[in-house]
């Protein structure tokens, strides 16, 4: 039987995992997903239980400190000290960070573009906020200072990878109070220091890194006409490029990093971080973590997770097919196939849920109309009426679109042009259940890091 597992790419058209309530005003959310077939709440619940500190859109760990870096960058340059006051009181302040929020954001921007060339420029193109663009410019030659990296990208939800990333470092515990903008420019305002200690001694390399690399491109605001492509070629020679250690982190960056991990998800503390490089001298799939946390109370959610992604997997990997072509019917052999699977799970679910003990903590988990739903799918394969698969599959996901507003369509109505700037692409994001493919790309980072220096 056709295998489709976890890193099934037809899940990018199934999960679009888009930042609708990521506001540049606030930066502070960014983990809530919405998929068109409408498995996102199953995800998100399991997802928040296993991997609460990343998100969909998070997939390099030294992001987490480039987060710090750029916020740091970006409140230096709109609060310098003779802003500052420590005897202003709460009202004032709120009142003050309203009136310097735009000019935090247009830094914060205008930070991270600068921070994208360098990493692209690195031949850091894994994982990297604004690299299609980037390199689009490279060949078209434009002006580094003049062009605007986020244009389509960035778009207002303030998706820039500052707004991403904050979710999880707030969950990790790296801010000392609020992280959202207005929060960071009040505490500024007052001459105080809105991140914790050790992050800011931790990611001062990052910071040092980051300041290097703007300093540079900056450069070029008094000549605007420069082209990229010449900048570029500076760039790489450059003492700002020799000192940039693009997503490759320090053992201390490791260390540090994985610490608050396993204090937001104590079960990681049953893995050291020596024990993590073991783990990770090998590709890493889901059902090895089912074994590495057999005996730990998250491990039923572990299995919950496997049995979702069976249960779900295939109707995702079917639509995927109709967004493809939406004019053909594609064949049910695959699914025909995986119907043995596909029920296992369904009864392992259902079983699971409605036991005794369970049914409380299950309800939001796995509840009856995911039952009827699959059940209804399941039918249909039986009967091998692939027609009405694909007209259920589509209408649920045109309902499914339409509950977001108006002028939303399901993606098997799109032009073949309307994805052309996602951010999914954009990133090359391999969309995952259980943001597992997420967690997995950054605890490799972390394991992948020296263990010295």
């Amino acid at each position: 039987m056709a295998q489709i597992g976890l890193n099934q790419p037809g899940f990018l058209y199934l999960n679009e995992q888009v930042l609708a309530n990521v506001k540049s005003a606030t930066g502070d959310l960014g983990k809530g997903t919405v998929d068109e077939l409408k498995f996102g709440p199953l995800n998100d619940l399991v997802s928040e239980l296993l991997f609460p500190w990343c998100s969909t859109l998070t997939s390099r760990a030294r992001y987490y400190f480039f987060t710090y870096a750029v916020l740091q960058l970006a409140l230096d340059r709109t609060i310098p000290r003779e802003k500052q006051d420590p005897e202003r009181d709460a009202r004032e302040c709120r009142e003050l960070a309203g009136k310097y929020l735009k000019e935090f954001v247009r830094h914060v921007q205008r930070i991270e573009k600068y921070l994208t060339l360098a990493l692209v420029l690195q031949n850091e193109q894994d994982g990297t906020f604004g690299q299609r663009r980037v390199n689009r410019w490279l060949h078209e030659g434009r002006s580094p200072v003049a062009a605007k990296s986020y244009v389509t990208i960035l778009t207002a939800d303030g998706r820039y990878p500052n707004a991403i990333y904050r979710a999880g470092s707030r969950v990790l515990g790296m801010f000392r109070q609020l992280s959202q903008n207005t929060a960071l420019i009040s505490a500024r305002l007052r001459g105080e220091h809105a991140f914790r200690n050790d992050w800011m001694s931790t990611g001062a390399r990052a910071l040092d890194e980051a300041r290097q690399v703007v300093a540079f491109w900056e450069k070029f605001e008094a000549d605007p006409n420069t082209s990229l492509s010449t900048a570029s070629s500076q760039f790489v020679k450059s003492t700002a490029a020799r000192n940039f250690h693009g997503f490759e982190l320090s053992s201390q960056e490791a260390e540090f990093l994985y610490r608050r991990i396993q204090a937001a998800t104590p079960y990681w503390r049953k893995v050291t971080l020596s024990k993590l490089r073991e783990i990770y001298k090998r590709s890493v799939s889901f059902d090895d973590l089912q074994a590495v946390f057999a005996d730990v109370p998250e491990h039923e959610y572990l299995l919950a997770a496997g049995h979702i992604d069976n249960a779900t997997k295939y109707w995702r990997h079917y639509y995927a097919e109709i967004v493809r072509d939406p004019e053909r019917v594609p064949p049910l052999d695959t699914v025909r196939e995986a119907l043995p699977e596909i029920r296992m799970s369904l009864d392992w679910l259902k079983h699971t849920a409605h036991s005794a003990g369970h049914a409380a903590r299950w309800e939001a988990v796995w509840c009856a109309s995911y039952e009827a739903l699959i059940g209804r799918w399941v039918h249909m394969v039986e009967k091998k009426d692939a027609q009405s698969l694909a007209w259920d599959l589509m209408a649920r996901a045109e309902r499914v679109v339409q509950e977001r507003g108006r002028g939303k369509v399901a993606p098997h109505q799109r032009s073949s042009g309307d994805r052309e700037d996602d951010i999914d692409v954009e990133l090359d994001v391999k969309k995952t259940g259980f943001r597992f493919g997420n967690a997995d790309r950054i605890l490799d980072d972390i394991a992948k890091a020296p263990r010295h220096g």
